[in-house]
């Protein structure tokens, strides 16, 4: 017998007009090919172990990867966006520590298939206009995540944001 699944997409900020105004302000083709991104990326990776990392910016309908290490997809659904949720909270790190037991995301694809997110961190891209997306980091296995951590992950996510407001608008 199958089981159905269920999960529940971010709802949309009130001011998501705004923010998506601002989104628009962005430059992200040029932006995906900045060194300094990736390297940003990678070190996020590095913090938390993790294979996988991106930069997301959450566009319309669309999440767009525009930086990434460990996988290739450059966009997904905003609706099965884990980063989604992160933009609802501009002022703290979200910490999933196992979405199968999460109902807002235990039906997701991405954690009922490939691939197989057990575990994810994103910490809000917020700029004077609004937060665009976020910096994550995300595994099919699980981790333990401290306060340091946490604290890092919103450093980097501030220095993303001042290279893509003097670089890319």
């Amino acid at each position: 017998m199958n089981r159905i699944q269920f999960f529940s997409p971010a709802p949309w900020p009130a001011n998501e007009a705004a923010r998506q105004a601002a989104v628009e302000t962005y430059r992200l083709a040029e932006a995906g090919k900045d060194p300094d991104l990736q390297a940003i990326v990678e070190s996020a990776a590095l913090l938390f172990d993790t294979p996988n990392a991106a930069m997301s910016i959450l566009d319309g309908d669309i999440q767009r990867l525009f930086v990434r290490l460990g996988f290739d997809v450059e966009q997904t659904p905003r609706a099965t966006s884990f980063c989604g949720h992160v933009i609802l909270a501009p002022d703290r790190v979200t910490v999933v520590d196992d979405p199968t037991r999460d109902p807002r995301f235990s039906g997701n694809p991405v954690v009922q298939d490939e691939p197989y997110i057990r575990f994810y961190v994103g910490a809000p891209l917020v700029t004077t206009q609004g937060v665009l997306g976020a910096l994550c980091v995300f595994d099919s296995r699980p981790h333990c995540v401290d306060e340091a951590q946490r604290a890092w992950l919103m450093e980097l996510a501030g220095h993303a944001v001042a290279l893509l407001d003097s670089r890319y608008r």
